[in-house]
């Protein structure tokens, strides 16, 4: 079987977020029964820059074929010729408004009678759906092909089914569930070096409104003890940052807090490692693929009530508080400056426990194969 995965973005590029995460660790999972094209731009987000290390035509990316295209090859010939080539069974959209490539690739698959699978990626939920008078045009124009029963929808949140039935109208029967496959990595870290009166805390993601860093740093500023936060992700909301920069300019002199740059993905779980928390107060995620890297590492997490990871209160691998109670974040990074190195020990297990209970590889390979044989 041959999938044909188009996606805005891929790795070598570091900066468009979760999507080529998925795309990675679904190619690597599913390498033994798939064969993995990709079609992707030839840039880094926010750049028109060549990315580094790429060549023409199909280039081996450990488990998949990824064609990198130019901005003057975005267009129907193109995608045309590259379905001629690859004859796939599956074309997998990884973005409902990626208009230069989703619209196209829908047009094709609808006239050569090929399956779709489209994964919103969280666009629809919630807190990232917005600016409704903007998006609401392109979704009335791919209207026609929600109907066709060739094209399926992928969801990895009870948030996102629902967000995908109310917003695109679309049946129950035709939203499949697919968990997102996490980065597993070849070895797992406890922290055992916490020293009660002391936090370091890492923020990684995106810097952007969306994310939240300015609720961490006004949560932050108001805690006891030696306090440090590095901040790791693209500088993709320049407004944003400098607001940043105006509260940690502010900081009081007990609290750090350092901006370190990028992340390669494939550095990600060692850096996260050199960390004792993690923390993110999102707004909006449908995975949230660097909170299970973080467990995985190790790290009891402070997150928003905003993602598919509630359940890390009931394991006690964290906190997953409402953005509508601050001081619930403040108390509880209070109480883990306060812990000593044998509580914090027994969290940091937890969290590994926990997200490993989370993550059954095995099955998630299977559902994604018993979808894509399932109208053979």
């Amino acid at each position: 079987m041959r999938i044909l995965i188009v996606v805005s973005g891929y790795f070598p590029a570091q900066n468009y977020g979760g999507p080529p995460v998925s795309i990675l660790n679904f190619c690597r999972l599913m390498s033994h029964d798939i064969d993995c094209y990709i079609v992707t731009s030839n840039h880094e987000y926010g750049s028109k820059a060549e990315l580094k290390g790429i060549g023409e035509g199909w280039q081996l990316q450990g488990n998949a074929h990824v064609r990198y295209l130019k901005e003057s090859e975005m267009r129907v010939p193109y995608f045309q010729k590259i379905l001629d080539e690859v004859k796939p069974d599956w074309i997998y959209l990884n973005s409902i408004f990626d208009m230069k490539r989703t619209y196209p690739f829908l047009s094709l698959a609808e006239q050569k009678n090929i399956r779709a699978l489209i994964a919103p990626r969280g666009e629809l939920c919630k807190n990232a759906f917005k600016k409704k008078y903007k998006k609401m045009p392109y979704l009335w124009a791919l209207k026609k092909y929600w109907k066709s029963r060739l094209i399926s929808f992928q969801s990895t949140s009870e948030e996102e089914t629902e967000a995908i039935k109310k917003i695109l109208h679309i049946s129950p029967d035709r939203i499949l569930l697919l968990d997102n496959i996490p980065t597993i990595p070849d070895f797992l870290h406890i922290c055992n070096d916490k020293r009660s009166g002391e936090l370091f805390l890492v923020f990684l993601s995106r810097i952007h409104p969306k994310k939240n860093l300015i609720f961490a740093l006004n949560c932050i500023r108001q805690l006891h003890g030696d306090i440090r936060m590095a901040i790791y992700g693209p500088l993709e909301n320049p407004d944003y940052w400098n607001d940043c920069l105006q509260i940690i300019a502010n900081m009081p002199g007990n609290v750090q807090v350092s901006y370190q740059g990028v992340v390669k993905h494939a550095e990600v779980y060692n850096v996260l490692s050199g960390y004792q928390v993690f923390f993110l107060p999102t707004l909006s995620e449908n995975y949230g693929h660097v909170i299970a890297e973080a467990l995985l590492a190790g790290l009891p997490v402070m997150i928003s009530d905003q993602t598919p990871w509630n359940d890390v209160n009931k394991a006690e691998a964290g906190w997953a508080i409402s953005l509508n109670n601050q001081k619930e974040f403040i108390d509880n990074l209070q109480k883990l400056v306060d812990m000593n190195g044998v509580e914090f020990q027994r969290i940091s297990r937890n969290a590994i426990e926990f997200v490993k209970s989370r993550v059954d590889v095995k099955r998630i390979r299977e559902e994604y194969l018993g979808v894509l044989h399932g109208n053979e």
